[in-house]
C-alpha cells in the first residue's frame, strides 16, 4: 500500500509546477534477506497518462516494513488535475504485488487550482453604497485551495464599471496560514465625479511573479460599490385627513417626502416650498433636519396655508434634499399630481322628476317630486346642506322647498331633495328646482338656472283632436244605413305608462241628439299618440245630414282633455242623400191602365171560380 506527497513538506497538494513527490510503499509478508524490486509510475487520474517512472531495489530487513520511491514530477499542465501512483513488487524478476489503484486518496496528489472572490465595500461602515466624494474602501479577497505557507501577492483595481476606467490601485502580499482564507486590500477612491454610476474590484493572485488566479467580474455584485444618487419624491395632503383637496381656508398641509439613496447615519436637511401653481408664487415655506435611519424612508415636512383666495387652483410642494450645507437632490415638477392638492371650487346640477316613476312631465295635482343634486369636489368626510326650492318659472313663485344635511362620502357623488307639490293651478307651466349647497353655514355652491331643462318639469296640459271616417274605407261619406265609423283620436302631453280612458259620442249636428257612444281605456306609450274609438252607427234615417264625433279624455275619472266643435271637418262625416229617377205623364197613364187590366182579370176569374162551385 503506498502514500504520495510532496517530498519536504509531506502536502497532498501540489502547484502546477516541477516538483519532487516521494511515494512511501508499505509492504508485508516478506523474506527477510532476499532482493525485492519496486517499480512505480505517476499517473494523470483523468486520462492514466504516465507522468512519471522510478525503481528501487532493496533487500527486505523485515518481513513487514516501508520503502520510499522518489518522483521528480512536471505538473505544470496539470492545474486541477489528480496524479495517482502505481507500485509493482517483484522477486527475480516476478511481479509478486501490485496497488494501483485510481480511487485510493492516499495514493493520489492534487495539483491546486487557486481562486479569488472579493467582497467590495467602505471601510468601518461596510456599506455598498457611498457618496460622489473622496472616501477609503476595503476588498475583502476571499481565496481558495492555496499551499499552507507559502508566500502570495494580491493585486487590486477600483475600476468605473461603465467605462472600465481604473480608479484606483493597490496590493498586498502575504504568507498564507490556511489553505482557504481571506485578505483585506484597501482603496483611496475619489468618487466626486461618479454619482450615479457603480464601481468595481479587480484582484489578481500571484505566486512567485506568476499569476495564478483572476477575478474580474463586472457584474458580480459583491465585488461592486454604488456611488449613491440621492432622490426625493413628495406627496402633499391635509394633515389629519390625508386628503388631496382642501377648502379655501386656512389649513395645515403635510408633505410626506420619500428620499433614496442615502447613507444610514447621515444627517440631512429638507428645505420645502408650497406655491401657487399657475403663478408659482411662494404660499408658505417649511425645513426639517434628520438623521437617515435607513437607505430609503419617508420624512414628513408641514406647512401652514392660507389658501383663502385659491379657490379652484392647484398648489404644489417643492423639497430640496441638502447634506452638509450641499443640495444633493431636488423635487419641483409642477406638474406632479402626488405633490400637488386642489383647493376645492365645488358645483351643484340638478335633475328634477316626479318620484317613483322619473317622468319629467306631472298632471296638474298634488304631488312628490325629487331633485338629484349632482355635486362636485367635495371633501369627503365633511358636513354639507342644500337648500331647494321649486318655483313657477314664469313667476318665479316659491311653490315648496326642502332642505337635506349630509355627510359626503365621495368627491363627487349625489343627493337626492324631496320636495311637496300642490300643482293644480298650474296645468301648462313649467316648474323650476334652484338649489344652495353650503357648508359650516357658507353658501359655497349654487345652482338657479331657469333655462336648465334638466331642473326643469312640465305641468302637462293634455289635448285630443279627432278624424272620423268610415272603417275600412276611410270615406268621410256614407250611406243611409247602417255603418261602422273608427274616430282616430290624436292625443297630446300624456304621462307615458299611465292609464287614460276616451269616452266617445257620435250626434246628429244638425239636432245635436247622440247616435252612438264608445269608449277604449289604454296605457300611454308615448306622450303623442293616437287611439281608435270605434263607433256602430245607423244612419238610415239621416240621409243628408252630418254627424259629427266628441271625445273626451280622461285620467283616474277626472276629465282633463275634450274635442267637441261641431264645426271641425276632421271629426265629421256626411250621410249621402238618396234620389229617386223622374217619370213622364204617358208613362204614367200606361201603367194605371195596366193596373186597371189586371184587376178586371182578377175579377173575372173570381167569378168564374165561384159559379162553377155552385
Amino acid at each position: 500500500k503506498t502514500t504520495l506527497m510532496e517530498q519536504g513538506t509531506n502536502n497532498k497538494e501540489i502547484h502546477a509546477e516541477k516538483v519532487t513527490l516521494v511515494d512511501t510503499v508499505a509492504y508485508k509478508d516478506l523474506i527477510i534477506g532476499q532482493e525485492y524490486t519496486i517499480n512505480g509510475q505517476v499517473v494523470n487520474k483523468e486520462t492514466q497518462e504516465v507522468i512519471a517512472t522510478s525503481s528501487v531495489t532493496f533487500v527486505a530487513e523485515q518481513k513487514d516494513g516501508t520503502i520510499n520511491v522518489v518522483f521528480e514530477v512536471d505538473a505544470s499542465k496539470l492545474a486541477g488535475k489528480d496524479i495517482v501512483a502505481f507500485e509493482s513488487l517483484s522477486h527475480n524478476g516476478v511481479e509478486i504485488a501490485v496497488h494501483n489503484d485510481l480511487e485510493d486518496k492516499d495514493q493520489t496528489v492534487t495539483v491546486t487550482h487557486p481562486e479569488v472572490k472579493t467582497t467590495l465595500m467602505e471601510q468601518g461602515t461596510n456599506n455598498k453604497e457611498i457618496h460622489a466624494e473622496k472616501t477609503t474602501l476595503v476588498d475583502v479577497v476571499a481565496y481558495k485551495d492555496l499551499i499552507i505557507g507559502q508566500e502570495y501577492t494580491v493585486n487590486g483595481q477600483v475600476v468605473n464599471k461603465e467605462t472600465q476606467e481604473v480608479i484606483a490601485t493597490s496590493s498586498v502580499t502575504f504568507v498564507t496560514e490556511q489553505k482557504d482564507g481571506t485578505i483585506n486590500v484597501m482603496f483611496e477612491v475619489d468618487a466626486s465625479e461618479l454619482a450615479g454610476k457603480d464601481i468595481v474590484a479587480f484582484e489578481s493572485l500571484s505566486h512567485n511573479g506568476v499569476e495564478i488566479a483572476v477575478h474580474n467580474d463586472l457584474e458580480d455584485k459583491d465585488q461592486t460599490i454604488t456611488v449613491t444618487h440621492p432622490e426625493v419624491k413628495t406627496t402633499l395632503m391635509e394633515q389629519d385627513t390625508n386628503n388631496k383637496e382642501i377648502h379655501a381656508e386656512k389649513t395645515t398641509l403635510v408633505d410626506v417626502v420619500a428620499y433614496k439613496d442615502l447613507i444610514v447615519g447621515q444627517e440631512y436637511t429638507i428645505n420645502g416650498q408650497v406655491v401657487n401653481k399657475e403663478t408659482q408664487e411662494v404660499i408658505a415655506t417649511s425645513s426639517v433636519t434628520f438623521v437617515a435611519e435607513q437607505k430609503d424612508g419617508t420624512i414628513n415636512v408641514v406647512f401652514e396655508v392660507d389658501a383663502s383666495e385659491l379657490a379652484g387652483k392647484d398648489i404644489v410642494a417643492f423639497e430640496s434634499l441638502s447634506h452638509n450645507g450641499v443640495e444633493i437632490a431636488v423635487h419641483n415638477d409642477l406638474e406632479d399630481k402626488d405633490q400637488t392638492v386642489k383647493v376645492t371650487k365645488p358645483e351643484v346640477k340638478t335633475t328634477l322628476m316626479e318620484q317613483g316613476t322619473n317622468n319629467k312631465e306631472i298632471h296638474a295635482e298634488k304631488t312628490t317630486l325629487v331633485d338629484v343634486v349632482a355635486y362636485k369636489d367635495l371633501i369627503v368626510g365633511q358636513e354639507y346642506t342644500i337648500n331647494g326650492q321649486v318655483v313657477n318659472k314664469e313667476t318665479q313663485e316659491v311653490i315648496a322647498t326642502s332642505s337635506v344635511t349630509f355627510v359626503a362620502e365621495q368627491r363627487n357623488g349625489t343627493i337626492n331633495v324631496v320636495f311637496e307639490v300642490d300643482t293644480s293651478e298650474l296645468a301648462g307651466k313649467d316648474i323650476v328646482a334652484f338649489e344652495s349647497l353650503s357648508h359650516n353655514g357658507v353658501e359655497i355652491a349654487v345652482h338657479n338656472d331657469l333655462e336648465d331643462k334638466d331642473q326643469t318639469i312640465k305641468v302637462t296640459k293634455p289635448e285630443v283632436k279627432t278624424t272620423l271616417m268610415e272603417q275600412g274605407t276611410n270615406n268621410k261619406e256614407i250611406h243611409a244605413e247602417k255603418v261602422t265609423l273608427v274616430d282616430t283620436v290624436a292625443y297630446k302631453d300624456l304621462i307615458i305608462g299611465q292609464e287614460y280612458t276616451i269616452n266617445g259620442q257620435v250626434v246628429n249636428k244638425e239636432t245635436q241628439e247622440v247616435i252612438a257612444t264608445s269608449s277604449v281605456t289604454f296605457v300611454a306609450e308615448q306622450k303623442d299618440g293616437t287611439v281608435n274609438v270605434v263607433f256602430e252607427v245607423d244612419a238610415s234615417k239621416l240621409q243628408g245630414k252630418d254627424i259629427v264625433a266628441f271625445e273626451s279624455l280622461s285620467h283616474n275619472g277626472v276629465e282633463i282633455a275634450v274635442h267637441n266643435d261641431l264645426e271641425d271637418k276632421n271629426q265629421t262625416v256626411k250621410v249621402l242623400q238618396e234620389e229617386l229617377p223622374q217619370t213622364s205623364t204617358k208613362s204614367s197613364l200606361a201603367m194605371v191602365s195596366v193596373a186597371l187590366l189586371v184587376m178586371l182579370v182578377g175579377i173575372t176569374e173570381f167569378l168564374r171560380y165561384k159559379t162553377n162551385r155552385k
